[in-house]
């Protein structure tokens, strides 16, 4: 019989542990349930139903099994007829200060018994008659709500030192685990063998590669709809046949050489993270049965009838059967190749195609491993599925009879899917063997090797040692004050006692007599008890019972602490154990022996040790290996308390919380590491890894980048065990769970890292651990210390340095002297190639007019360099000298050649005594071959003249443009603000904000810098538009390019401008690609054009354009370009971006061809069109309009409705921004812009998404209906017209004040910067104040005192700038500078000088908001760990016992179609994700990997409903800019 729980003193209320777990109890004498939670009475007929309906409890068997012990009534005892107060049924709710009739039992409140009396003329009619001050009871609110009476006694609300609490104390402290039922899943990490000769399978298709690729993409959530879903629950069904199958038959399945008689001896299992790892295994399936079901027109699968018919069975309903259908029709099958095919297998061709890239490559052996592995994964359970299918329906007698009919199909040698793959694997594996994996290492620190970079993305040794140090800092203040609640307990010991060879389940160090661990089991809970604060936050008594009741919402909070201290644990010792484990082993190591496996934890004397099992060949040779690794001493004490002060106390507490679940008890006990109610998995340290590297990296570890990165400063920080043969490399490998040939292969490769190991060195695995462990600086095991006393910043106390190596100083010594003799040959062959320049410069002297200055400014600029190798000493000597990995000499003086390139506007702007600065100006140039077009350029559609011409002609747009002139004698500069420009960010001493009107040529300037330098320029763009102009102006300038789009993971770096959207480079495909190719060759600069964005549209679009300093991952110059920057917003881009000592180079913004006209006396906006529209007719009609077919005009509208209504009115196309309210395609809207250019439309009616990118020179005039907010953006827009020079109006038709942000974050920059955008001063403009005069009144003095920060009014801007501006003739002045290629290596030594403390500075900010984000959502997901899967709306409401249940049964939600309601209203973005998917999992219908789902749409539900919590929470995400979405929607009008 289950246990009794009494819990009252008369017996009488009892409960169990499973009755305990549903929140109900028993009243053994009136035989009725009593429900803890809603506190009221159910009988035998209707309890069954309260439990289904309301605490959402599919599995009654426990409680109806526990409940037949005891004598339930079918009906409610008539207690209310009895006038005599009766004692009070525990459990019930006692209501005081009520009143009854003194005539008959009637009870209740004033009203209802004053009433009762005067109808039943009971008492006198009642008044004062009525008896006062009685208790009630009421057995059940909604059935039995009569009130009878019960003898009053007083609540209590405190628990005594002894009494009602010692039950529950005594239950602690004898409580056990109960012994293991069930065998645990194995581990089992499997390589599959496979090979290929997929192109020959390609070669017909090569033209329809993208379509390939698509045919098996993983399907979009609106395809297929339930497929997935569908997917994922056969599988999982699958693999629960599993401990329903015969062993014998597990083994068969997992043998596919078994006619050989190699029986495997390890069955087919459950992986050992279950569904987690099961999901990653669907993903290949997935795709499969998605190319299966969509019809491609130039490329199908080999069918057969069975197959065809099950495909259109999976059309018709994806269910478990159509599913297992296509399956058997699949791989039930032989499948014979015919004629020219190579296989006729679907399976196999599917697997072609899906290892297939958008490029017509394919990806490696080593990556196809896996898919191989997934999908004959797949085909095992399927036909594990099919073995059972037999029997049940009765075609095989057993399972053995039914393995023979489907042995043929997971075996090797036959025509089958199955073994295809098997057989492929042998090709594929002896490949992924002999390749070298590509290098992920590139060391940024070639003398102590302390600095590197993984993919692009630094860390160093010090940057470990914080991120360990960090960890133990949370780790001790969780311990001591949320698991040991500041009551400074912890067990002492000396050197620990471990039989290594016990095998006993259950042993362990901890359960050693000879340790002093036992005596302290229950230390921890006894301290609780006794304490009456925390006796009170763990313990409840209800009124009248005997026995105490255990806070489980306390309990689980105190779970989820202990889950967040172990998880920690496991990641410093993941991070400092000297051996890289892998994450699902790690994850399941045991403390204790278990009848199927031995505890991973020992201690040994006073180290404590991680012991590696599992290996990458425990499966071929069917044994583990044991690789002990030392913990720090820190971790090492922190473990040793942890499991014998805290885990008694959370063993209980699981059993309470997971009644009926012993496995979690059991791994409360025996796990190593627990996470709250569940083992964790890899993905887990992943996360963790991640969420605590972020704040200090900038990006976040993984167990698979760390693994790279911890094995690489081994390799070079812990070689002196046995550095004479090369031993410690084979010890390292071993500890990383691979032999020493797979070490040198794949892990920490760097590209001058390719040697071979010798031998395994197994008894010196702790001092590995502790070499690594003094590396990261960090006490080192095996010093029997406190974790008090082993802090990391106790390291330098505790640890005293090595003597330095003489050895090591004499090697050093040698090398610098080698040094020393390649520095003066170096300086020889320097010597060398100037006297052979020489003589090319006095030749090219006399053919070229453009070099006018003579041989001396040729030593000049090598002088000083040569001069210092000369005084080069031996203390001058550093190993940075020297580089091993570039190849300084590949490029000799004959292929260096020199261009003209062109000089400044005006001889006033360089003197004579600034020519040796210009002659040295570092404008490193390697010319562009004669056709620089690198790949298919497109020609535009119209001219464009981005240098301009001396011709004032206007081409028709139909006429082929010139490409313009670069560079050579024809070349030259627009302004000398361009020159300017140029000279400063080639120089690459400063960041570059450049300030220049439309038209001013900035496009040219990094045009021109990207074609002379050995390094990438990055073009960040903030619209559509915008990248799309760069595209037709790079493409008719033949300048290559490339562009890194949704698509594209990687960069191929074959031209040196890179184009990316603004939202794409902060994404982290972007930030990992560009991370790559900055190893090979220098990422020299990110160009930021219309750089104004990042301080306009930092609140509209966050995402693309708040914090930008988080472009400066590694050292880079920003340029800044725009035509719109006011002084103030320079300021706040300095800091935005943490700008490096900004030079700003700025001409006039403005423009004195463009005439402004003022409307604003406007009643409507159809007003406002009628005004429009006499405009456009005068205009057109107008002689300089109608003197060129390429004369157009735009009207700018604020909002896509008043868009929409114009272009009705005006019968013009409206050029808008893709949106839900008015969807537009890519291709529509350049259609529309190409008839505009082309001149189907003279006009176009247009939103802010043509605000820039648009270049057109011949706009004549411009028309904004309503007000543009700001001045930045009304230039913007203005701009776009008459860039050809000539003249042309601005017609403002305003008929409202200019529009004020009014977000937090909007008045916050205003109030630190002031009025970055002009808004005041613009409305100024359009409605100037009253009483304003001259100056003030004059629109140009405005506009130069905004935006040039020196206001002048029109007749002094007349004065200092010509109407129409000209650029100087090549042969007003002969100047051309030599230009001299700098290295890649020396470019990024000029920029790390340059930027680094720039990058510092923005990492810092980066890590403090990262860590600030982080904390937050830490908190938030410790609070749904706590609550668990419980009703939100009970939370919100407070129910005293929160129990997970459904919405349509939460006794909170009155309203149900009010729920129903939200809930469709709802939105989901595709995809979405919460939290970077840390708080929950991406979105999609179907989802199975929530684990509260009952919780968080509960919780809105119930704020969205009460008053109070509404008010709160639309005053919290009001100051979290929520409302500035919709703000500035309003003022963009969705543009």
């Amino acid at each position: 019989m289950t246990k009794i729980i009494h819990l009252n003193d008369t017996g009488d209320w009892v409960t169990t542990p499973a009755l305990r777990a549903a929140g109900l109890s028993v009243n053994t004498e009136l035989g009725l349930v009593i429900c803890l939670e809603h506190n009221n009475a159910y009988t035998l007929d209707n309890y069954s139903q309260h439990i289904s309906r309301k605490h959402a409890q599919p599995k009654l068997g426990p409680v109806e099994q526990d409940l037949t012990h005891f004598h339930i009534s079918n009906d409610y005892p008539d207690l209310h007829t009895h006038s005599k107060a009766r004692p009070i049924i525990p459990g019930l709710p006692v209501t005081e200060g009520q009143f009854g009739c003194p005539d008959c039992p009637y009870s209740g409140n004033s009203k209802t018994v004053n009433r009762h009396c005067r109808d039943e003329k009971h008492g006198g009619g009642g008044g004062n008659n009525v008896i006062s001050g009685l208790c009630t009871q009421i057995l059940n609110n909604g059935i039995a709500r009569s009130c009878y009476r019960v003898l009053p006694q007083p609540a209590t609300t405190t628990l005594p030192p002894s009494g009602a609490q010692d039950e529950l104390l005594s239950e602690i402290l004898e409580f056990e685990v109960p012994a293991q039922a069930e065998i645990p899943n194995a581990r089992q990490i499997s390589t599959w063998l496979m090979g290929n000769q997929w192109h020959k399978e390609i070669e017909p298709y090569r033209e329809h590669v993208s379509e390939l690729c698509t045919l098996v993409a993983m399907p979009k959530p609106e395809e297929f709809e339930g497929l997935a879903t569908s997917i994922k629950h056969y599988y999982y069904n699958a693999t629960d046949l599993i401990k329903d199958t015969e062993l014998l038959i597990l083994r068969m399945i997992n043998s596919h050489d078994i006619d050989t008689g190699a029986v495997n001896h390890t069955p087919l299992h459950e992986h050992h993270q279950g569904n987690t790892t099961l999901n990653q295994y669907l993903v290949p399936i997935t795709h499969f049965l998605a190319a299966l079901m969509r019809h491609s027109p130039h490329y199908s699968f080999p069918t057969t009838p069975q197959l065809a018919d099950a495909v259109a069975g999976l059309h018709d309903e994806i269910s478990h059967n159509s599913l297992h259908d296509v399956f058997m029709a699949l791989w039930k099958a032989q499948w014979l190749a015919t004629g020219a095919a190579k296989t006729a297998d679907p399976t196999m061709k599917f697997l072609c195609l899906f290892r297939l890239k958008p490029d017509g490559s394919f990806h490696t052996a080593k990556d196809t491993t896996r898919p191989i592995t997934q999908l004959c994964r797949c085909i095992q359970l399927a036909l594990l599925t099919e073995i059972h299918a037999l029997v049940d329906s009765g075609e095989a007698a057993s399972q053995m009879d039914a393995w023979k009919m489907v042995a043929p199909f997971v075996k090797d040698n036959e025509l089958t899917s199955f073994a295809n793959l098997i057989t492929l694997q042998h090709f594929a594996t002896s490949q992924a063997m002999k390749g070298m994996s590509m290098p992920h290492i590139n060391w940024l620190d070639r003398k102590k090797w302390t600095k590197l970079q993984f993919d692009g993305n630094p860390i160093s040794l010090g940057q470990i040692t914080e991120i360990v140090g960090r960890l133990e800092d949370k780790i001790k203040k969780l311990w001591e004050e949320e698991i040991m609640f500041g009551l400074g307990l912890r067990v002492p010991y000396g050197d620990l006692q471990d039989d290594l060879l016990n095998k006993t389940p259950g042993y362990s160090f901890i359960q050693d007599a000879r340790n002093p661990f036992l005596a302290h089991k229950n230390t921890l809970v006894r301290q609780i008890f006794a304490d009456e604060k925390l006796r009170n936050r763990f313990v409840t008594l209800k009124p009248g019972a005997k026995q105490a009741l255990l806070n489980i919402l306390e309990a689980r909070k105190w779970l989820v602490s202990l889950a967040t201290v172990e998880g920690l644990i496991m990641l410093a010792a993941e991070l400092s154990d000297g051996g890289v484990i892998r994450g699902t082993e790690l994850a399941s190591m045991l403390a204790r022996n278990t009848p199927f496996a031995n505890r991973n934890l020992a201690g040994l004397g006073k180290f404590v040790a991680l012991v590696r099992q599992y290996d990458k060949t425990s499966n071929n040779t069917q044994s583990d290996k044991l690789v002990p690794l030392a913990m720090s001493s820190f971790l090492a004490d922190l473990i040793v308390q942890l499991h014998t002060l805290a885990r008694p106390l959370a063993q209980f507490f699981a059993s309470v919380i997971w009644p009926s679940d012993v496995t979690v008890q059991q791994n409360y006990r025996c796990m190593l590491f627990m996470n709250i109610g569940r083992e964790f998995v890899s993905d887990n340290i992943s996360e963790l890894m991640a969420i605590n590297s972020l704040p200090i990296l900038d990006w976040g570890l993984t167990l698979w980048s760390h693994r790279h990165i911890n094995i690489a400063f081994r390799k070079k920080h812990c070689t002196s065990i046995l550095d004479t043969d090369d031993t410690h490399v084979t010890l390292n490998a071993l500890s990383n769970g691979h032999s020493a040939q797979t070490e040198k292969r794949i892990y920490g490769i760097s590209p001058d890292a390719w040697a071979g190991v010798p031998e395994e060195a197994f008894n010196l695995y702790l001092e590995n651990s502790t070499l690594w462990q003094q590396t990261i600086r960090i006490v080192p095991g095996g010093m029997g210390l406190s974790y008090t006393e082993a802090h990391h910043s106790r390291f330098h106390a505790l640890v005293t340095p090595e003597p330095e190596d003489e050895l090591g100083m004499q090697a050093m010594l040698q090398a610098q002297t080698q040094m020393l003799r390649q520095v003066l040959e170096a300086s020889q062959q320097l010597q060398a190639k100037v006297d052979s320049l020489e003589k090319t410069v006095a030749k090219l002297t006399h053919q070229s007019k453009w070099f006018f200055f003579d041989l001396t400014d040729m030593k000049q600029l090598y002088a000083p360099l040569l001069e210092a190798v000369v005084r080069l000493s031996d203390d001058e000597l550093s190993m940075d000298g020297i580089s091993n990995d570039e190849d300084d000499n590949a490029e000799t003086s004959q292929d260096k050649k020199a261009i003209a390139v062109p000089p400044p506007v005006t001889k006033s702007s360089v003197h004579e005594k600034d020519m040796s600065d210009i002659v040295s100006f570092p404008l490193e140039v390697t010319p562009p071959p004669f056709k620089p077009v690198l790949r298919k350029a497109t020609q535009p559609q119209w001219p464009s003249h981005p240098v301009a011409s001396t011709s004032r002609a206007v081409l028709p747009p139909q006429q082929k443009p010139s490409p313009p002139v670069l560079y050579g004698a024809k070349a030259t500069w627009k302004s000398h603000q361009q020159y300017e420009a140029v000279k400063h960010i080639l120089a690459l001493k400063s960041d570059v904000i450049v300030t220049l009107p439309t038209g001013g040529g900035k496009t040219l300037i990094v045009v021109l810098c990207s074609m002379v330098e050995k390094g990438y320029s990055v073009i960040v763009l903030p619209l559509l538009s915008v990248i799309e102009d760069w595209e037709r102006r790079l493409d008719m300038m033949g300048v290559g390019y490339e562009r890194f789009g949704s698509g594209d993971t990687e960069l191929h770096g074959k031209h040196n401008l890179i184009l990316v959207t603004s939202d794409m480079a902060r994404t982290s495909r972007w930030d990992t690609a560009i991370g790559k190719l900055n190893q090979s060759r220098p990422v020299l600069r990110y160009v930021l054009d219309e750089g104004h964005y990042y301080a306009t549209d930092d609140v509209f679009r966050a995402k693309a354009f708040s914090n930008p300093f988080q472009l400066r991952k590694f050292p880079i110059q920003i340029v800044i370009l725009s035509a719109t920057i006011p002084e103030l917003m320079r300021k706040f881009l300095v800091d935005a971006f943490e700008l490096s000592n900004p030079v700003h180079v700025a001409g006039s913004v403005h423009r004195r061809e463009l005439t402004l006209s003022i409307n604003t006396s406007f009643g409507s906006f159809v007003k406002q069109l009628e005004k429009a529209e006499a405009i456009i007719e005068r205009e057109i009609s107008s002689e300089l309009f109608a003197s060129s077919d390429a004369s157009r005009y735009l009207v700018f509208v604020s909002t896509v409705e008043a868009g929409k209504q114009a272009a009705k009115t005006l019968a013009l196309p409206l050029y808008h921004a893709n949106s839900e309210k008015l969807p537009i395609t890519d291709e529509e809207r350049q259609n529309m812009y190409s008839e505009w250019i082309s001149g189907v439309h003279l006009g176009l009616v247009c939103t802010t998404a043509l605000s820039a990118g648009n270049d057109y020179a011949h706009v004549r005039f411009t028309i904004h209906l309503d007000v543009p907010h700001d001045w930045v953006l009304s230039n913007q827009q203005m701009g776009r017209a008459c860039r050809d020079g000539l003249p042309g109006t601005n017609y403002i038709l305003a008929n409202s004040m200019p529009f004020f942000a009014k977000s937090k974050k909007s008045k916050d920059k205003q109030r630190d910067y002031g009025d970055l955008t002009g808004q005041q001063a613009w409305k100024d403009v359009l409605y100037p104040p009253k009483g304003q005069t001259y100056p003030e009144s004059c629109h140009t003095y405005q506009e130069t005192a905004l935006f040039d920060g020196d206001a002048q009014t029109c007749s002094e801007n007349a004065e200092n700038a010509p109407v129409v501006r000209k650029t100087e003739q090549p042969d007003q002045l002969d100047f051309s500078m030599l230009v001299a290629p700098d290295e890649p290596h020396t470019l990024k030594r000029k920029l790390e000088a340059s930027f680094q403390d720039s990058t510092d500075r923005a990492r810092k900010r980066s890590a403090k908001m990262l860590e600030t984000s982080m904390g937050d959502k830490a908190a938030f997901r410790s609070m749904m760990d706590a609550l668990g899967n419980v009703c939100g709306c009970c939370v919100v409401n407070k129910t005293e016992r929160l129990t997970a249940h459904a919405f349509d049964q939460c006794p909170n939600v009155i309203n149900q179609g009010r729920f129903k309601a939200m809930k469709a209203a709802i939105k989901y973005p595709k995809p979405a994700s919460s939290g970077g998917d840390y708080l929950h999992p991406p979105f999609a219908k179907g989802n199975l990997g929530c684990t509260h789902p009952h919780l968080l749409l509960g919780v809105a539900f119930g704020v969205l409903h009460d008053g109070g919590y509404r008010k709160a929470a639309e005053r919290h995400f009001k100051s979290l800019d929520g409302g500035c979405l919709n703000e500035r929607t309003e003022a963009n009008g969705g543009a």
